[in-house]
C-alpha cells in the first residue's frame, strides 16, 4: 500500500516541523487540533480539523469518521502531544483499520510512558537513573531524608491540570516539598507522582537520543546536546540544541528500545552526572519533540524517512551530520543574557553561535506565518512568567 500522507494529532513546535518535513516531501498533511496550534498556520498543512481533544468521549469516532470522509486510510497517524500518544496507543486496533499506525499499542508502550515502570525497566537493563524516592503519603515525607534540590513530576505527560502542564517543579527545601506534594496530590493523586534528585549541571550535560524505528530497528538516529536552555539552571525549554557524537547515549537507547520492540518516532532524554560520570535516564517521548526541525537541518530528515520507511520498509540506518545547531531564538536570547551576566558565557560566544545556527523553532523563509504568530506569544510568556514573574513563581 502506497503511503499518501500523514495525520498529526495535536502538538506544537514538533508537529509543525514534522508537517513541514512531510509536506516538503510531497505528502499530504492533515492536522487535527483542539487549540489554535502553530502547525495550523503552515502552508504545508493541507487540511486542519478541529476536535474536542483525546479526552472527549467522541474522540475515536471523530478520527474514524475523518478517515472515511477524507479518505485517509493510506495515511500515517502520529500523536503530536503526550495525551494523544496514550489515546492513539489505547485505540491502536481500531485506528489500525483506518490508518497506518507506526507506534505500538498501549500494552507495549505503557512502560515507556509511565515513569515508574520506565525506571524499573531501566534498572533491569542496568541503565542508570537519578535517585528516585517512593511516595506513599504526605505523612511519609517525615520518615525519609532527601538530598535537595529535588524535582517533582507526574508519572505521565498529558492532562489538563497545572502539574501536567508545568511538567516538572523544582523543590529546594523541606517546606517547599510538603507544600508542593500536597498541591500535586490534590491534582493527580500521590500514586501518580515521581520525586527525584535534581542531577547537578546545566543543559550542556543533558543529551537526547532521537530517531525513527521500524520493525527492523533504527532507520535514522542521532544524538543531540541541550547546549542552552531556559531557565538556564533548570531548563523547561531547550533553546539551543546541537548534534554531537556519544556512543553511550546510543547504546543505552538501543538497549531500552530493543527490549520494547519499539517502532515509531522517539526521543529519549539522558543527563550525565558530573559526580560519578554516569549517564542517567530521565524521560522518553514517543512523538515529535520541540527541536524536531534539527533533523532535516542535520541532513537526517526523520519526517521524510518515516514517510519512506512505511512505504518502502527500508531497514538501512542513516546518521545525522555532527555540529549542526537548532535555536529557539526568542527564548535563547534570554538564556544567553543570563549566562553572560553570570560570566559563564560571552557576547562574542553568543554571536558566533547565532551565526553558525542553521535552523530555528518556527521561522522558515518559505513558510513564515507560524513564526509571525509565535513571536508575540512567546515574548509575552517569557516576559510575564519568567522575567517579571507574573502569575507564578520562577521554579528555575
Amino acid at each position: 500500500m502506497a503511503i499518501e500522507g500523514i495525520v498529526i494529532v495535536g502538538g506544537s513546535h514538533g508537529a509543525l516541523a514534522l508537517a513541514r518535513s512531510v509536506g516538503a516531501s510531497g505528502g499530504s498533511v492533515t492536522f487535527i487540533t483542539k487549540d489554535s496550534n502553530l502547525a495550523v498556520w503552515s502552508r504545508h498543512v493541507s487540511r486542519t480539523l478541529r476536535w474536542g481533544g483525546p479526552q472527549n468521549q467522541s474522540a475515536l469516532a471523530f478520527l474514524l469518521e475523518a478517515s472515511e470522509k477524507y479518505e485517509l486510510c493510506n495515511h500515517i497517524i502520529i500523536a503530536g502531544g503526550d495525551a494523544e500518544v496514550q489515546f492513539i496507543a489505547e485505540n491502536h486496533d481500531s485506528l489500525s483499520e483506518h490508518f497506518e499506525v507506526p507506534t505500538p499499542n498501549w500494552h507495549d508502550l505503557h512502560w515507556l510512558c509511565d515513569k515508574p515502570l520506565l525506571y524499573e525497566r531501566a534498572k533491569a537493563l542496568s541503565i542508570a537513573i537519578p535517585e528516585t524516592y517512593k511516595l506513599k503519603s504526605v505523612a511519609d515525607l517525615e520518615e525519609q531524608s532527601f538530598r535537595f534540590p529535588l524535582v517533582l513530576k507526574p508519572n505521565m505527560g498529558g492532562g489538563e491540570n497545572k502539574l501536567t502542564k508545568q511538567k516538572v517543579i523544582r523543590i529546594n527545601n523541606d517546606e517547599d516539598l510538603t507544600a508542593e506534594i500536597i498541591s500535586a496530590e490534590k491534582q493527580i493523586g500521590i500514586q501518580n507522582l515521581v520525586l527525584q534528585e535534581l542531577i547537578p549541571g546545566d543543559g550542556s550535560n543533558q543529551f537526547s537520543y532521537a530517531g525513527y524505528w521500524s520493525k527492523h530497528g533504527p532507520v535514522g538516529e542521532f544524538v543531540a546536546r541541550r547546549t542552552r536552555q531556559y531557565p538556564v539552571d533548570f531548563g523547561l525549554t531547550s533553546t539551543f540544541v546541537e548534534t554531537v557524537e556519544d556512543e553511550d547515549v546510543i547504546n543505552c537507547a538501543h538497549k531500552l528500545l530493543r527490549s520494547a520492540n519499539f517502532t515509531g518516532l522517539i526521543e529519549i532524554e539522558f543527563k550525565r552526572d558530573q559526580r560519578d560520570g554516569e549517564l542517567k535516564l530521565l524521560d522518553v517521548n514517543p512523538r515529535p519533540w520541540s527541536w524536531f526541525g534539527l533533523c532535516k537541518c542535520a541532513s537526517l530528515d526523520l519526517g521524510k524517512l518515516m514517510f519512506e520507511a512505511e512505504a518502502e520498509n527500508n531497514p538501512i540506518t542513516q546518521k545525522a551530520e555532527i555540529g549542526v545547531t537548532w535555536s529557539y531564538a526568542t527564548r535563547d536570547i534570554f538564556a544567553a543574557v543570563k549566562l553572560i551576566q553570570r560570566k559563564q558565557f560571552s557576547v562574542l560566544g553568543y554571536i558566533k553561535s547565532v551565526a553558525q545556527n542553521r535552523c530555528g523553532a518556527t521561522f522558515k523563509i518559505d513558510d513564515p506565518l507560524p513564526a509571525i504568530v509565535d513571536l508575540p506569544i512567546t515574548l509575552y510568556r517569557v516576559l510575564t512568567r519568567r522575567v517579571f514573574n507574573f502569575g507564578r513563581s520562577d521554579q528555575g
